[in-house]
């Protein structure tokens, strides 16, 4: 655990380099619909910082040692690739293409597995930066983020869908820009590396052409919950799975097996949901904040439900890497005293989520290894 707990302080450390208070005019800013950064702030800083977390995250994707569950089934995956016939490696592998294709690449690079976690890790990481660069104003603080609300351990695991889900954020980026062909084109690459980002298309096109209010969201939690219970008594939803993909019916078979801990994961989005809620209560917020916010609650409702049939938070993982454009939206909103209280309280919360799921032995993080 000390060494997660070390990674966060030098994410943390990294993240207020990029923040130091400089003197100077900064130019201006493709990020966050046109604004400009403050001119207290360097955009050179910011770019070293979020590059130095990419960095870091990328390492430590490529060096770990069967940490997370997943480890040993895409290693021997990986040593069953044929360097030499990228015909037969789509034929012979159970995955989509864009990461058989990926892995494919890794093998003809190195006959070890371990270019395979290099690579994927890397691209995770690009693909993440590269979307809350289009989606927030400031990537380093995104990051912290995504690392203190779990979304970087579960890369460690769901690889496939820790790189379809920064995909899926990008398609959403050109949605939201009314270019609906490149959002269609990242909408297909997401899918060639996991079939189960469909789910998230049609909750982006709905909620982007919804006015969103608060009140709103709590109906939405609720009507998911309620839909969700009976679909998924009534059989309906694992034939919606098996649909997407016969090898969820495993999902459904594995009820209980997650214990209690869907509903810490839906709680904690609830008070991550309220934190937000007290913190602009005297600001009128956005639409371009509200979407994103609608966003993690659905994603919230899919963990409550995930209690019943683990293949509903599997549903979420194209979700949850909203948290850090709804939490950066509602502080850009926000103003004085109320921005630095509610981003106090938001990074208070994810040190105590972050230090529950090390604690709760998440995806086997513990110990950490490296290559021998």
């Amino acid at each position: 655990m000390a060494f997660y707990l070390l990674l966060l302080a030098v994410a943390g450390l990294i993240v207020a380099l990029g923040h130091l208070r400089v003197p100077r005019l900064s130019i201006s800013s493709s990020v966050t619909h046109g604004r400009r950064l403050p001119e207290h702030q360097s955009v050179e800083l910011l770019t070293m910082s979020g590059v130095l977390l990419v960095a870091l995250f990328s390492t430590i994707a490529g060096i770990r040692y069967f940490v997370g569950t997943d480890f040993p089934m895409y290693a021997n995956d990986f040593l069953r690739v044929n360097p030499h016939s990228f015909l037969d490696t789509i034929l012979s592998q159970r995955y989509e293409y864009g990461f058989t294709t990926l892995m494919f690449l890794s093998r003809r690079i190195s006959t070890s597995p371990e270019s395979m976690f290099w690579i994927m890790g890397t691209v995770i990481a690009i693909l993440t930066a590269i979307a809350y660069h289009l989606l927030t104003d400031s990537v380093p603080k995104a990051l912290l983020l995504w690392l203190l609300f779990g979304m970087f351990f579960f890369s460690l695991n769901g690889i496939r869908q820790a790189i379809a889900a920064p995909l899926i954020m990008i398609s959403y980026y050109f949605l939201h820009k009314r270019k609906y062909f490149p959002f269609m084109v990242f909408v297909g690459i997401a899918l060639l590396f996991h079939v189960s980002s469909i789910m998230a298309v049609p909750l982006l096109i709905i909620f982007q052409r919804i006015l969103w209010s608060w009140r709103k969201i709590v109906i939405l939690v609720l009507g998911i919950v309620v839909l969700g219970a009976g679909i998924l008594f009534s059989g309906a939803a694992q034939a919606i799975a098996v649909a997407i993909d016969p090898r969820y019916i495993a999902y459904f078979q594995q009820r209980l097996v997650a214990g209690n801990s869907p509903y810490l994961v839906f709680g904690s989005r609830v008070i991550l949901l309220l934190a937000i809620y007290f913190g602009t209560k005297k600001v009128e917020l956005s639409q371009i904040v509200f979407v994103p916010l609608a966003i993690i609650a659905t994603g919230g409702a899919f963990w409550f439900l995930a209690r019943y049939a683990t293949w509903f938070w599997r549903l979420d993982a194209s979700l949850d890497v909203f948290i850090p454009v709804a939490v950066l939206g509602a502080l850009r909103e926000s103003s004085g005293h109320q921005r630095k209280l509610l981003w106090i309280v938001i990074l208070a919360w994810g040190f105590a989520q972050y230090t529950a799921l090390l604690l709760a032995g998440f995806h086997n993080l513990i110990p950490f290894r490296t290559w021998p």
